[in-house]
């Protein structure tokens, strides 16, 4: 028997045997879709959404082929996946239902929504959309953008969309009647009637061995306020809250100051404030927002509403006008009474002001000791800046004995925070061997990454590093283009070293008119050997017009300064 042959037999006889075996009555499972015998018009979701569900909903609707109604039971799941399968949905024109003892909570609500006709008799469920567990805002924003699309497409009313956006990822916003009907979240056609209630059977799926179960989401409590207001606070928490606020609500990363945009800002905290007058968070982010547009008046006087409910930031953020004096006079004992205020509360920025305070004598007696205690307090807490005030304080033994084990331990600390000049501090202890073995490739490691994360004082050893040739191969190219980023930023140092470069023709055509450029810069930016610089080259008319009065009046500068060379050179020129 050929070979072509025996697969014939093969089919023959399975295409026989499949047509005599008798038709099941039990429901066929598809994913976390089912299919039931004695209801072929009807599809049920029950469980997670999960990656592979929209290739089940296909297999679902191939093998009911006159199913026009969706009964959704479902925790949620793949936001994603449940995008797509609702969108096949809507295109197929089915109906949605969620039974009397069923939920359909956070993805599994776009399935609802999807329903031509749609009716919620158990628990329709939503909260933040577009949540992801790696931070990858743009993907989230994208999926955010598509979800919105969609519920327009479905002519769900917006004030639905805002208490989505309302309710944190870790919640559940479950609809009351009241909202169900003022809402006009069900959807009947007139005479309309989806399925009968309590015709509906459960079925029970098949599980895994061992299933991973995940608790019941909390439930938010209804809101009071309208869909636009819920809108409005969101936003505000969106673009003004305190990154390191512990009232913030959950989902809400924070925006630094930096970043924190006060127009966008101003205008939609003003509208969460009409919404929660009386609310210390809407206060504070409203006042920050203020506060970063210089709008200092208004933003002193909802820093003190906050600060009277013992807002801890809103009395941290008091200090920092009174210490700047920003729409109040500079008042440093009012600074550090707004300051202690919110160290009390726990506010770690707070805590670090109190030892800077103390260590430079602000409206206080200087007080080392009590500067350290202060870091040590905030350094504790996470904050990267006092944990690199305490390593300063251990290299440099004020307030505590001297440690470089103990300086580098914190410095690492703030370094682990990404802090650039912790990281720039620690290249240094390498280069001079302070608490560990000397090791110059090991300190051009750690500028290197200083200096890519920003620091202009990195930027400017990397310089040195490759003029001079430690750590590195000497490469005065390489050394001008470190020493320009650190001069483009003001480091005097640096300037005053492309002055040199220019002079000398170190990695560069030699040009006196350039490096006269740059010795000025760090001249006036107080560098004494700037300064020197300076003055030789209007003493020798190199690269400016000779000027023997100009070249005294600097080295006068640098002599001030201790420089013995200025001192001699005025002396030659009879004008010491």
């Amino acid at each position: 028997m050929s070979r072509a042959h025996r697969i014939s037999r093969i089919f023959v006889t399975l295409a026989f045997c499949l047509a005599i075996a008798p038709a099941s009555a039990a429901p066929r499972q598809f994913g976390s879709f089912v299919v039931d015998s004695d209801q072929p018009d009807v599809i049920r979701l029950q469980g997670e959404i999960g990656a592979l569900e929209r290739f089940n909903f296909v297999d679902a609707t191939e093998a009911a082929p006159d199913a026009r109604t969706i009964l959704l039971d479902s925790p949620g799941g793949s936001l994603i996946i449940a995008l797509g399968i609702a969108e096949d949905m809507r295109r197929a024109g089915f109906s949605t239902v969620v039974p009397e003892d069923a939920r359909c909570y956070s993805a599994c609500s776009f399935l609802f929504f999807a329903g031509k006709d749609r009716e919620a008799r158990g628990k329709l469920g939503v909260h933040q959309v577009a949540s992801t567990e790696s931070r990858d805002f743009g993907f989230a924003q994208a999926v955010l953008s598509r979800a919105v699309r969609f519920l327009q497409k479905t002519d769900t009313a917006p004030d639905v969309l805002a208490i989505m956006l309302a309710t944190p990822s870790n919640a559940m916003h479950v609809f009351s009647e009241e909202e169900l009907e003022r809402l006009a979240i069900n959807r009947l056609g007139p005479g309309t009637e989806i399925v009968p209630p309590g015709t509906v059977p459960r079925v029970a799926l098949a599980r895994p061995t061992n299933p991973v179960v995940s608790p019941p989401p909390a439930l938010a409590p209804a809101s009071t306020l309208d869909g636009a207001s819920l809108l409005a606070v969101r936003s505000c928490d969106e673009l003004a809250a305190y990154p390191q606020d512990p009232a913030k609500p959950a989902g809400i990363v924070g925006v630094a100051w930096n970043d924190l945009d006060p127009a966008q800002a101003v205008e939609e905290c003003e509208k969460a404030l009409a919404a929660k007058p009386e609310d210390a968070r809407v206060q504070f982010q409203f006042a920050r927002a203020l506060d970063k547009a210089k709008r200092w008046d208004e933003a002193f006087q909802w820093y003190n509403k906050a600060a009277e409910q013992d807002h801890a930031a809103a009395f941290n953020n008091l200090g920092t006008l009174y210490r700047d004096g920003d729409g109040v006079a500079q008042d440093y004992t009012k600074a550090l009474e707004a300051f202690e205020k919110a160290a009390a509360l726990g506010d770690v920025n707070a805590q670090n002001q109190m030892g800077r305070f103390y260590q430079f004598g602000w409206g206080v007696d200087t007080n080392d000791r009590e500067a350290a205690k202060w870091y040590l307090f905030a350094a504790k807490n996470g904050n990267a800046t006092a944990q690199y005030n305490v390593a300063w304080m251990y290299a440099n033994g004020r307030g505590v004995e001297q440690d470089y084990e103990t300086a580098l331990t914190w410095y690492r600390k703030a370094a682990e925070q990404n802090d650039s000049d912790a990281l720039n501090e620690i290249g240094r202890f390498f280069a001079n061997g302070w608490g560990v073995k000397k090791d110059q490739s090991e300190a051009v490691r750690w500028y290197r990454l200083a200096a890519d994360n920003g620091s202009v004082h990195a930027q400017n050893n990397l310089g040195w590093a490759y003029a001079n040739g430690e750590g590195v191969r000497k490469d005065q190219r390489a050394a001008l283009d470190w020493y320009r980023k650190a001069a483009d930023q003001g480091h005097a140092n640096a300037q005053n070293e492309l002055g040199r470069h220019y002079r000398n023709g170190w990695g560069v055509k030699a040009d006196d008119r350039t490096a006269a450029e740059w010795y000025r810069k760090a001249a006036e930016n107080g560098n004494v050997h700037g300064q020197y610089n300076l003055g030789w080259l209007y003493a020798c008319g190199c690269g400016v017009t000779k000027n023997i009065d100009e070249a005294a009046r600097w080295y006068r500068k640098a002599a001030e300064q201790g420089h013995e060379d200025a001192r001699k050179e005025l002396r030659r020129l009879g004008r010491s």
